[in-house]
C-alpha cells in the first residue's frame, strides 16, 4: 500500500462559543481541491475523548471493510444490490 496523509485538525472550545463549522479546502498538487468535512463533539472533557476514540475507531474501520470489498472478486454475491424494481 501507498504512503497516506491522514489531515486533521483539533481545537477545544467552550460549547457556547461556536456559532458555525464548515468544510475544510484542501488544495492538492494536481491543482484539483479536496474537502474534508468538520465534525463537532460537544460534552464534558471526558465525554469528548470518549466520541473522538469512538469516532476514530468507525473511521479506520470503515477504511478496513473498504478494503477488504475491494479484495473481493468483482461479482461477489453477498455485494450484488438487489434488482430495482420497475415502476411506471
Amino acid at each position: 500500500m501507498a504512503n497516506l496523509t491522514l489531515v486533521y485538525g483539533m481545537r477545544l472550545l467552550p460549547a457556547d462559543e461556536v456559532l458555525e463549522v464548515g468544510d475544510a479546502t484542501l488544495k492538492l498538487k494536481n491543482g484539483r481541491d479536496a474537502h474534508v468535512t468538520m465534525h463537532v463533539l460537544e460534552g464534558s472533557k471526558d465525554e469528548v475523548e470518549k466520541q473522538l476514540r469512538m469516532s476514530l475507531e468507525a473511521f479506520f474501520d470503515s477504511i478496513r471493510r473498504s478494503d477488504h470489498q475491494r479484495s473481493l472478486p468483482f461479482h461477489a454475491p453477498s455485494l450484488d444490490p438487489a434488482p430495482a424494481s420497475k415502476s411506471r
